[in-house]
Formats: C-alpha cells, sequence, structure tokens
C-alpha cells in the first residue's frame, strides 16, 4: 500500500469524515482533502546495512464548498479543516499497514490557495516523513 493511503487510512480512524482523495482532487464532491506523494530527500544510508530510512514527502490539499453570497463562510470551515488534518499529520509517529513511520514533520503551516475557477477555497500543506525498514 502507497504512503498516501497509508495516511488515508489513518486519518479516517483518527475521525475526520470527509472524502479523501489519492493523488489529485476531484472534479466533484466540492469539499475534498487530496493526499499527493511528493519528492523528497534521498534514502539514508548506513556502512553496514544500506538504507536505513526513506525521506518522502506528502502534500495534503483540502478543498472547501462552492463560495456563493448565500453561504456560511465556506473559507472559515475549510480552513479549520486544513489545519486540523495538518495537526493529525504533524509528528505522527507509528506502524501502517507494515510500513514504520518514524516521523511526519510540516514543513510550514497550511497555506491559502486561493479559490478554484468554480469558487471553491483552497489550502495546502506539506510535509516531510521518515519511514524507518522493519
Amino acid at each position: 500500500m502507497s504512503m498516501a493511503k497509508d495516511f488515508r487510512q489513518m486519518l479516517v480512524t483518527a475521525g475526520i469524515s470527509t472524502p479523501i482523495a489519492i493523488s489529485q482532487l476531484p472534479a466533484s464532491p466540492d469539499v475534498v482533502i487530496a493526499l499527493l506523494e511528493t519528492p523528497s530527500w534521498a534514502p539514508q544510508r548506513t556502512m553496514r546495512k544500506g538504507v536505513a530510512v526513506y525521506w518522502l514527502g506528502l502534500q495534503m490539499l483540502a478543498r472547501g464548498a462552492r463560495n456563493t453570497d448565500t453561504d456560511a463562510d465556506p473559507y472559515e470551515t475549510v480552513h479549520d479543516l486544513a489545519f486540523q488534518v495538518a495537526e493529525l499529520l504533524q509528528g505522527y509517529k507509528g506502524t501502517l499497514n507494515g510500513h514504520d513511520y518514524l516521523d511526519v514533520g510540516m514543513i510550514a503551516n497550511p497555506s491559502y490557495l486561493g479559490r478554484d475557477e468554480t469558487k471553491r477555497d483552497q489550502f495546502t500543506c506539506n510535509f516531510r516523513v521518515c519511514q524507518g525498514l522493519l
């Protein structure tokens, strides 16, 4: 199972009920989270054992409801969702589907990306993931 799928499972288990897509934001539903695997550093090696840990990149995208004049504030809702997901990922240590995650480090706080072509607010947050070998 991929790292993105591992963390989707972790977020669902932690109580995130928003749909979570892998690799891209789908056209629908409006309110959705996406987890994307991104480049990171080269594996860390040791003299005796070869690769000791892998450094992986993970990006979280969160998109909110369409912003209309009659809606409650969808910006605040997706802002809060992005920070909730980021807090769950930040500092995670544990084993998911046989993969040993030694640490998940947030590179920066969730950032506003703006609105897409259908007036849906979007946030992003990037993480550096240290995966050990079992």
